[in-house]
């Protein structure tokens, strides 16, 4: 196999942290930057002797997912799994490019399935009103992406077009979406909210609230970690989502999942905290109606 660029700079992710030059943070971030573009990397954590926020940013950055990998034994099955999926990516360089009129803003672009993954810092300008937003390769699967967008105050009644959503593969426009802005006076309409953004803006939390969670145990905060994870227990029970749930119950004992009822287990394996912090973001479509 003939050398590429980006295959040295594949290996050298793996070296990142070996550097005398610069920090292990900084050799990661110029590893990152070198190879953004050039490829889509999956992650995998095998045991408990790594960081997840480390993996997920190279992940992340890569257009990639993470996960874990309990025991040695397990590599061969996930690898295979791996190598299935990324062989059944049949469409390369998919992007989104969001159009929005002159005087409005865009707040974020979020993809809220199959994980939730925050888009809004990776938006590249293809002109003054539009902007590309990369999601790597795509395989027989459904996507779903939840968007703000601020726009300039108008009169009761009026309607605007606030945006363009437009699915763009190898730089050719497959479909094109619009969204639309009303303004109104009726409460009861301005304040109603459509479920698939509540299930979106349900997983987000969820997987916000985990991470707090998780960041006060490292901390040695024990009763702020219980709150974030009763409040995670709570939105599960919501979502109506058992895995969720399970993933809860993994650091804590749920008495009451409405409620927010929970009970602080007294060793938690560092293998159950990793596979919560990894499953945190993964979601799945529950209930929706067609694309």
């Amino acid at each position: 196999m003939t050398d590429t660029p980006w295959q040295g700079d594949a290996c050298s992710l793996v070296d990142a942290f070996r550097s005398g030059e610069r920090s292990p943070l900084e050799e990661l971030d110029a590893t990152l930057a070198k190879c953004l573009g050039n490829f889509q990397c999956d992650c995998r954590g095998v045991g408990a002797d790594w960081e997840v926020a480390e993996l997920r940013e190279i992940a992340s950055t890569l257009l990639g997912d993470v996960d874990l990998i309990r025991e040695p034994a397990q590599i061969t099955d996930d690898f295979t799994g791996l190598m299935q999926r990324a062989m059944g990516r049949a469409v390369n360089d998919v992007e989104l490019r969001l159009w929005t009129p002159l005087g409005a803003r865009v707040r974020f672009v979020k993809q809220v399935t199959p994980e939730t993954e925050d888009l809004t810092a990776r938006r590249l300008e293809v002109n003054d009103l539009e902007g590309d937003y990369a999601t790597g390769a795509w395989g027989d699967e459904v996507r779903e992406y939840h968007l703000s967008i601020a726009v300039p105050a108008r009169d009761v009644g009026e309607q605007m077009l606030a945006g363009r959503v437009k699915l763009v593969v190898d730089g050719e426009v497959l479909s094109e979406a619009k969204v639309l802005a009303e303004w109104t006076g009726d409460e009861a309409l301005s304040t109603k909210l459509n479920p698939q953004v509540v299930q979106a803006t349900g997983y987000a939390e969820y997987a916000e609230v985990v991470q707090e969670g998780l960041s006060a145990v490292r901390d040695g905060d024990t009763e702020t970690a219980t709150k974030r994870f009763a409040r995670a227990a709570q939105i599960a029970h919501a979502l109506d989502d058992p895995d969720k749930m399970r993933e809860v119950e993994l650091v804590v004992e749920v008495v009451d999942a409405e409620t927010g009822k929970v009970r602080p287990k007294s060793n938690v394996d560092e293998l159950d905290m990793k596979e919560l912090d990894t499953s945190s973001t993964k979601t799945v479509r529950r209930n929706r109606p067609g694309p």
